[in-house]
Parts: C-alpha cells; sequence; structure tokens
C-alpha cells in the first residue's frame, strides 16, 4: 500500500452539498501516480471546523468499478438527507480538474518568475 501522504494526489472527482445554517459535506476522491484511489467525506461545520473527516484508501489492485459503486452509494445516501440546496451536489469531475490543474500550474509558473513564491526545490 502507499504512503498516500507522500504521494501527489490528482483530483478525479467530488461533491459538495451546502447544508441549512452554512454547513458542507463532501464527497472528495483523488487519485495516485500509482493507480491508488483516496475517498474522503468531510463535513465542515459553519465555524469551519471539520466535524467528520473519513477516509479510504483503495489500492491500485482493487476494481475501480468497486471504488465507483462505494461512491456512487455514498453520494446516494448524503442526497437523500434533508435540507439541501436545491442545485446540490454541486460536482467536478476529472474533465474539469485537467484545466484547473493546467491553470494553477501557469499561475504558480507566473508568481515564480514575479518573485511572490519561492521556486519548489528540485530532487
Amino acid at each position: 500500500m502507499p504512503d498516500i501522504a507522500q504521494e501527489v494526489l490528482f483530483g478525479v472527482f467530488s461533491a459538495t452539498w451546502h447544508g441549512e445554517g452554512g454547513s458542507t459535506t463532501k464527497v472528495l476522491v483523488t487519485a495516485a501516480p500509482d493507480g491508488a484511489f483516496l475517498s474522503r467525506v468531510v463535513i465542515t461545520a459553519p465555524s469551519g471546523e471539520a466535524t467528520v473527516d473519513k477516509a479510504h484508501l483503495y489500492p491500485a489492485s482493487d476494481d475501480p468499478d468497486e471504488l465507483w459503486r462505494d461512491i456512487e452509494t455514498i453520494v446516494a445516501f448524503i442526497n437523500a438527507g434533508p435540507g439541501w440546496e436545491p442545485d446540490d451536489p454541486r460536482v467536478t469531475t476529472y474533465e474539469d480538474y485537467v484545466p484547473l490543474d493546467a491553470e494553477l500550474i501557469a499561475a504558480k509558473a507566473d508568481a515564480v518568475a514575479a518573485g511572490l513564491l519561492a521556486p519548489e526545490p528540485v530532487h
């Protein structure tokens, strides 16, 4: 199993619900370069404190269909709860993350060139 804390994770899927009173619930799925996936459910109180932060690591050897069945089950369970805003959940997919990642890389390079950000060390 990879040391997920040392991996560079890439966004694959997220769904966000906004509850009454300012709480949020998120389902986040990220991928590691070795093919593993990390799924998380994070519930944040209106104060910004994460009251729930549960994660599950799917090793690269796991069937990806199992991951998506689990995610669909979690999303359906949360979606069935009361009090969400009408346009929830707000969903971001891999296709959304690719251009965002490119924009972040370009913005970081611009910030380094302008002297606003130190260059990252090369290993």
